[in-house]
């Protein structure tokens, strides 16, 4: 899989997944922080879609991990509305 492929959002999710499924939490975490933070500005995640990413059964095992939780902490320089 090349770089270009692994930075796909639609491929990134799906193997952060995968990786906390099988365990590798540190794996998991560095995926769904690249899905979460490093889309351009016109394809972020707007807050309900990041709550319903949050309170997906999937992520149990990252749940109370410093890096995930701050993933889905509001940036104070993250607009979390669009005039």
């Amino acid at each position: 899989m090349s770089t270009t492929e692994r930075d796909d959002p639609a491929v990134v999710l799906p193997l952060a997944l995968c990786q906390a499924a099988l365990g590798n939490r540190a794996t998991a975490l560095a995926l769904l922080e690249a899905y979460v933070r490093r889309q351009p500005v016109e394809q972020r995640l707007d807050p309900g879609a990041l709550r319903d990413l949050y309170l997906a059964n999937d992520w149990d095992t990252l749940r109370g991990d410093r890096r995930f939780e701050s993933l889905f902490t509001p940036s104070p320089i993250t607009p979390h509305r669009r005039h």
